[in-house]
């Protein structure tokens, strides 16, 4: 199952990026075409976010303990942070859209910023926790490596 978890992760992290300043440009310019592309655009981000969540939890050896490696635990409580504000700005701006609450869909937006800052940590330990022998500096080994099966 991990395999599922990174392929599906890299998409969503971009795509986090690109929503956070799309929803800034779209804030300043208030403008229905922009506003029903930023809703677009969330649920497919909301709904990729959900594959890479639910395929890293799957794939988690100490799915709900704090008993594993220090990296997992923080990559997987960051992750799951990043998957509840992108819920978060996926529900702002859906609501927002279908009641004509304008500030429900500028929280939606906003939110996505949100989103994108958690991203960062998140991926941080997930990366460190992959790929620490291939860092420019000296770390120490966070015991997480996945073996692959031939």
């Amino acid at each position: 199952m991990a395999w599922i978890h990174h392929l599906s992760l890299h998409f969503p992290i971009a795509l986090s990026f690109v929503l956070a300043a799309f929803g800034i440009y779209t804030l300043k310019r208030d403008e229905d075409s922009l506003w029903t592309a930023l809703v677009w655009g969330s649920r497919f981000a909301f709904l990729t976010t959900s594959i890479a969540a639910i395929s890293g939890l799957l794939a988690a050896r100490e799915l709900w303990t704090e008993d594993g490696p220090y990296v997992l635990i923080h990559h997987r409580n960051l992750g799951l942070l990043v998957w509840a504000c992108a819920g978060a700005a996926f529900a702002g701006l859906e609501w927002g859209r279908y009641e004509g609450e304008k500030k429900a869909m500028k929280f939606g937006a906003l939110a996505w910023i949100a989103v994108s800052v958690a991203v960062l940590g998140a991926g941080h330990w997930g990366g460190w926790g992959i790929h620490h022998d291939v860092l420019p500096w000296d770390v120490e080994d966070p015991g997480v490596r996945i073996e692959r099966r031939g």
